[in-house]
């Protein structure tokens, strides 16, 4: 069985298009996270996971989205701001309930393969940050019971590989800021418990003009290939 794992897309559909082929040949493709927010393709990226029947899970950003009156304002980082009221202003009612309906996090078994997908960390599902230099909080996953465990959120890639076990976070698909330009993700082939790390390019000045022409700030640079 092949499984594709990718994460924060954040309304980055020229970006996510790239994995098209990918999608339709693995057996399952798992989102963890950050679907939308800080680019402007809500309804674009949603139509696309929902046609390919990806399996999805909320984000802090989608999160944002879905509650931001109940969450304050004050509380979203005012780099964020722009791809919220984006969202919250663009996306279609019917997208909204789907996002809406999203778990916080899957745990399933295949095969004798058990796998915890989220898109903080197992202790706090949503919120939590596993950078690369967090060794300590890194090595306490292996105490979780999960042949494989997989993350997001900060959009850097992440792979520890022991014999029965894997620790992954994909990477980017919209805003990868270890491959900046890159489209990231990664694909599990349970046959041999091999990892498939994926690159891809794609037309990042799309986005930026994209977000220009709609009022986003020059933030949209930063992760985007065009630092100044």
């Amino acid at each position: 069985m092949k499984i594709l794992f990718l994460s924060d897309i954040h309304s980055n559909f020229e970006a996510l298009s790239k994995l098209e082929k990918y999608i339709e040949n693995a057996d399952k493709t798992f989102c963890l996270g950050d679907i939308l927010g800080y680019y402007c393709q809500v309804n674009e990226v949603i139509d696309f996971l929902k046609e390919k029947n990806v399996i999805c899970i909320v984000g802090n950003h989608d999160r944002y989205i879905i509650s931001k009156n109940e969450i304050g304002e004050k509380k979203i980082n005012e780099s964020v701001i722009f791809g919220i009221d984006y969202a919250i202003k663009n996306i279609r009612s019917d997208n909204l309930e789907w996002l809406k309906n999203l778990p916080t996090s899957i745990s399933f078994n295949f095969e004798g393969i058990s796998i915890l997908c989220c898109h903080g960390s197992p202790w706090n599902v949503t919120n939590e940050y596993l950078y690369i230099n967090m060794e300590d909080r890194l090595d306490k996953l292996d105490e979780f019971e999960f042949n494989i465990i997989a993350f997001g959120h900060t959009h850097r890639r992440y792979l520890k590989e022991n014999k029965n076990k894997i620790i992954l976070n994909p990477g980017s698909v919209g805003q990868a800021r270890d491959l900046e330009t890159k489209v990231c993700a990664m694909l599990l082939d349970t046959e041999n418990y091999k990892i498939e790390i994926i690159e891809l390019d794609y037309d990042y000045k799309k986005i930026i003009e994209l977000s220009k022409n709609n009022g986003a700030g020059d933030y949209v640079y930063k992760h985007l290939g065009g630092r100044k």
